[in-house]
């Protein structure tokens, strides 16, 4: 069965960066705070030049820049432009 979530539903949260806005979790009763979700779908924006990234080290995770460009550091690696 399929749900349409209206964007008044979306759970918006403050992370170092910005606010992002959770569109989909599953379980349902699942949540960021114990990482416990199987899938999550939310988007964020970035308000701060620099920011680290909430670690999910149990998770994949997809990143699609809506607008603008961002500059990945990970693990010791020269830096990533994603546009």
């Amino acid at each position: 069965m399929y749900k349409i979530i209206r964007e008044n539903e979306f759970i918006s949260t403050q992370w170092s960066g910005g606010t992002t806005n959770q569109m989909y979790i599953t379980p349902s009763n699942a949540t960021i705070s114990k990482q416990d979700f199987l899938i999550r779908i939310s988007t964020a924006t970035i308000n701060t030049l620099t920011s680290e990234f909430t670690k999910f080290p149990f998770h994949h995770r997809f990143l699609s820049i809506l607008n603008g460009e961002i500059e990945f550091k990970t693990g010791g690696k020269p830096p990533k432009k994603i546009a």
